[in-house]
């Protein structure tokens, strides 16, 4: 007799004791997302989905007149909410630039603790998790703006005794300097961000290559620091010849598997596409539209925010395996072998309640701030979500498709199978 085909995930007490290999994270920047968004959520719903994290730069879209995006207008606070509602995972870096506090060149500025408050405030306004502060030197006007040490040391025991102990802390490096290596190497930095885009890349524009190949060297104490690579995308209307903002990032990550190895791709790296306002002085730097993520029915990806980088989680084993030329070019969008579970045994352990419905993991972490990580058969991480509690609901799209999994919730792991 035939067996209906069904899908069904079993969950078994495993203890995990082997290191995992891991795969490269798509995270998104906020930047500059119309409030158009709100009314066309369906067109970039995937993306939503199934993006690991967020850049929570909530910064208005201000599209320069004769661009392509010049009809845009700027969300709201309703809006944003409605935004960060449609992302799955919440987990989200917060920037702070040393301009955005109390300086003598801008003493009406808010004190360091004030502007962590506020910081804090906005993100449970809004929606979004902080996990990661991002801090970093910039220049306004003919004034240079620099962190001190103690200033960095506050951000860390504000956060230690605010409750947010769990929050790590990110330098933006965007150059090989001694001023990068001596904020990189800091005990209290946590993350790494290397911002720069393709064309800086291609140019090796602040020997970015030698800053990667610095961070690698074990010698320098770092090489197991987590890097994020912020890649600022634009739609280029001055009649600038060049590859789209999709193009050239795919380009940009296969030539980084090609530089640095394959191994690279596969390690703990963090790919993060974002965009800034118009400048029509600057070349790329026309606001990269938000979306639509794909078109026609769902089988081309589109040169937008969400479709770029929804093609790079999708086409990840692409990338990690060494994507051609061609596939780098092409908009072409394969269907994914992606499994929607029918049913689940469901099991409790330690007060935590893991199920399974119309496709979707479901765990019950109760009100302890958790932590949730997917591992897949090659001990390769596909899925991770930090700082959450009550419900959570993980789209199956997001693992893969049938195979053994190891789901690690705080360090306690279990074996998934997912099996038709």
């Amino acid at each position: 007799m035939k067996t209906k085909n069904f899908t069904r995930l079993f969950i078994f007490t495993f203890l995990l004791f082997q290191s995992p290999l891991f795969a490269y994270d798509v995270w998104m920047g906020l930047h500059c997302i119309p409030q158009s968004a709100t009314t066309n959520i369906d067109s970039w719903k995937q993306t939503s989905n199934l993006v690991t994290g967020l850049n929570a730069n909530l910064a208005p879209c201000d599209p320069s007149p004769g661009t392509v995006n010049e009809s845009d207008i700027a969300c709201t606070t309703a809006d944003w909410k409605k935004v960060v509602t449609e992302f799955s995972n919440k987990s989200s870096i917060v920037e702070i630039a040393r301009s955005n506090f109390k300086s003598v060149y801008k003493p009406e500025k808010p004190i360091l603790q004030e502007l962590l408050t506020q910081k804090f405030n906005e993100a449970s306004t809004v929606g979004y998790n902080i996990t990661v502060i991002m801090i970093y030197n910039n220049k306004v006007g003919d004034d240079n703006y620099n962190w001190l040490d103690a200033e960095a040391t506050a951000v860390r025991t504000w956060l230690d005794n605010n409750n947010h102990s769990g929050v790590k802390m990110m330098w933006d490096g965007r150059n090989n300097s001694t001023e990068t290596h001596y904020w990189f190497q800091k005990d209290i930095i946590d993350l790494l961000m290397i911002e720069s885009g393709p064309e800086l890349w291609e140019a090796n524009n602040g020997d970015v290559t030698g800053l990667v190949n610095w961070i690698k060297n074990p010698a320098n104490g770092i090489s197991n620091k987590r890097i994020f690579l912020q890649i600022p995308c634009q739609i280029d209307p001055y009649g600038i010849s060049g590859p789209t903002s999709y193009i050239h990032v795919r380009q940009l990550i296969r030539n980084l598997g090609i530089k640095f190895g394959l191994n690279f791709l596969k390690s703990n790296v963090v790919l993060m596409p974002v965009t800034y306002n118009s400048n029509p002085t600057t070349p790329y730097s026309a606001t990269y539209r938000f979306w639509p993520e794909t078109k026609e029915n769902g089988t081309l990806y589109v040169n937008s925010l969400t479709g770029l980088t929804l093609s790079l989680i999708e086409q990840k084993s692409t990338f990690e395996n060494g994507a051609t030329t061609a596939q780098c070019n092409s908009y072409t969008r394969t269907t994914a072998n992606r499994v929607m579970v029918k049913k689940l045994d469901s099991v409790e352990t330690a007060s935590i309640l893991i199920n399974c419905n119309k496709g979707f993991i479901n765990v019950n972490l109760g009100s302890k701030l958790s932590t949730i990580e997917i591992f897949n058969s090659f001990s390769r991480r596909v899925y991770s979500i930090s700082n959450v509690k009550d419900d959570i609901s993980i789209p199956t799209n997001k693992i893969g498709g049938k195979g053994v999994y190891i789901i690690k919730i705080n360090n306690v792991a279990k074996k998934i199978m997912i099996a038709e």
